[in-house]
């Protein structure tokens, strides 16, 4: 099923943003399981070859996936920060500006 649906960028997301299901290295190990001759798995044609490459795919995704998350993140971070400092530049702000009375004084 996998080796059939990789040629979907949408199945692809999917699958590596699915943190209970996926891992590079469940996906390795199905490869290699595919691939030896001592579990003899019988794959039609070039089943093996599909997969193959969607392990690749998948790992270069996730990668893709996980750059946007942590973008995604800091984003927030950075708002909450800002949303916790603003107040404290407003009042900043009021306090260095001299008022008439202290300039006559």
């Amino acid at each position: 099923m996998y080796a059939n649906m990789a040629h979907l960028e949408q199945f692809r997301t999917n699958v590596v943003r699915d943190g209970r299901s996926y891992s590079d290295e469940t996906f390795e190990k199905a490869a290699k399981i595919l691939n030896s001759a001592k579990k003899g798995v019988q794959a039609a044609g070039d089943s093996k070859e599909k997969f193959e490459a969607l392990v690749a795919q998948l790992k270069a995704q996730k990668a893709q996936v996980q750059e946007e998350e942590v973008s995604i993140l800091f984003k927030h971070f950075l708002t909450f920060i800002f949303y916790l400092l603003a107040p404290i530049r407003r009042r900043s702000r009021r306090a260095s500006r001299p008022t008439d009375g202290h300039l006559n004084g």
